[in-house]
């Protein structure tokens, strides 16, 4: 009888959007939450790295030069992390999924500033010095700009404004001088302006970081919701 026929079709139906509740929800539970997991626990560590950098700054009574031992420590740690890029470079192909894509894009966007993989000549992430690799790299190469004093990259790095020369150039680093608190007389006045710029451009790195830990913590809290039916 038809009766029985649409009933055996609507079971099929519920049975068929069980089936697939329980693989959203296999997918929630296996997968998509070990993944974020594992995000929080590569978060923690470089929060951890940049805050023992920070102390090392803080701390340091060497001159701030390019041979200071924090910019060795930074690239050391960067060297034995420089396999992510390639890993995470290739998962093109999963930027596509419909449900996953952003997920999987914002973690990629994370670890890789992949502007400036695909074009190295980009150059910069908002004010940030852009890398492939970009959180290490980045305060490299900008504690690289302050401590071998190149000041018109340190005070715009994105030349967003005439280049600064001879008393212009005095009174934006004098400027930056009072804004840190230092005496003029101070003899170690230049060392403590760079200690102040390196400092404010580790900050604002981990600035730059937390609001991607944002942007991924976000877009895992929305899955959570759509995955587990309640989206």
């Amino acid at each position: 009888m038809l009766v029985d026929l649409v009933d055996k079709l609507v079971d099929r139906l519920i049975q068929l959007i069980r089936h697939r509740q329980q693989v959203r929800l296999d997918l929630l539970k296996d997968h998509v939450t070990p993944v974020f997991a594992a995000f929080e626990a590569v978060h923690a560590q470089y929060l951890s790295s940049f805050s023992r950098y920070r102390q090392m700054l803080k701390a340091s009574s060497d001159p701030l030069t390019t041979a200071h031992p924090l910019i060795d420590t930074v690239r050391t740690d960067n060297l034995f992390t420089e396999h992510e890029r390639t890993k995470i470079l290739g998962l093109g192909g999963a930027m596509d999924d419909p449900e996953l894509g952003a997920f999987v894009r914002l973690i990629r966007d994370y670890v890789v500033d992949v502007r400036v993989a695909d074009d190295p000549m980009a150059g910069y992430r908002g004010r940030r010095f852009a890398n492939p690799q970009h959180w290490r790299r980045t305060l490299i190469a900008e504690l690289e700009a302050i401590f071998d004093e190149r000041w018109q990259i340190v005070l715009d790095p994105n030349a967003a404004r005439p280049p600064l020369y001879g008393a212009e150039l005095e009174e934006a680093l004098a400027n930056a001088r009072r804004e840190a608190r230092i005496e003029e007389n101070d003899p170690r006045q230049l060392d403590k302006l760079k200690q102040a710029f390196a400092v404010r451009a580790l900050d604002d790195i981990v600035g730059d970081m937390q609001e991607a830990y944002g942007d991924v913590a976000s877009e895992y809290a929305r899955l959570q919701r759509v995955l587990s039916g309640n989206g």
